[in-house]
């Protein structure tokens, strides 16, 4: 159940960062926070002018996680 709701959202990330995409980048962020396996965390960031920047990231192995990052503008 954990695993099919991991992957609707991972899907759902990946289509909707498709179809508004125009530009796409790799980013490597060093960071402290090293998620445990099998773990997830979801953020959200608002800025003026109705821009949101969501961002998910999924802890893979024991020190590599991956991450999706959208951001839309003027959305609110």
């Amino acid at each position: 159940m954990f695993r099919r709701i991991l992957s609707s959202l991972l899907l759902v990330f990946i289509f909707i960062s498709l179809s508004f995409a125009s530009e796409t980048y790799l980013i490597d962020t060093p960071t402290m926070g090293i998620l445990s396996y099998g773990s997830y965390d979801i953020k959200f960031r608002f800025f003026s002018n109705g821009n949101v920047i969501s961002k998910i990231d999924f802890g893979v192995f024991k020190l590599l996680n991956v991450g999706l990052s959208l951001e839309l503008g003027r959305i609110i």
